[in-house]
């Protein structure tokens, strides 16, 4: 078992002083959802083979027709399918997270930095 250095807390400390949060932590999880959203959102095959064949959608407009209508059933489906992140995505972010997750205070502060 590796331990560590005098100079360097070891993450029992990180636990203690931050509440679970090691820091700086956050910036590698909003630079990994940046570089996400900035390399846009592809739909996968299966994804544009159910939306032209179960819904008739085979273009852009007919998805902003159909997600611009609130109390349509289908709607959320097609959000999840379209918004979900993808496997290779979720994983690395999975990554980042660790086994711990998040705390609801640096949960609002990634999300306050990604909508600012």
């Amino acid at each position: 078992m590796n331990r560590p250095s005098a100079g360097k807390p070891s993450m029992n400390q990180y636990t203690v002083q931050n509440n679970g949060q090691a820091p700086g932590r956050s910036k590698p999880i909003l630079e990994a959802i940046r570089r996400n959203w900035e390399e846009g959102i592809s739909l996968s095959r299966s994804v544009l083979f159910y939306l032209e064949s179960g819904l008739g959608i085979t273009g852009i407009d007919g998805l902003e027709q159909l997600m611009g209508q609130p109390g349509d059933p289908d709607r959320e489906t097609v959000m999840e399918l379209v918004l979900f992140p993808e496997d290779s995505f979720r994983l690395a972010l999975e990554a980042l997270l660790g086994t711990e997750g998040l705390d609801p205070e640096l949960e609002e502060r990634i999300a306050e930095d990604l909508f600012a």
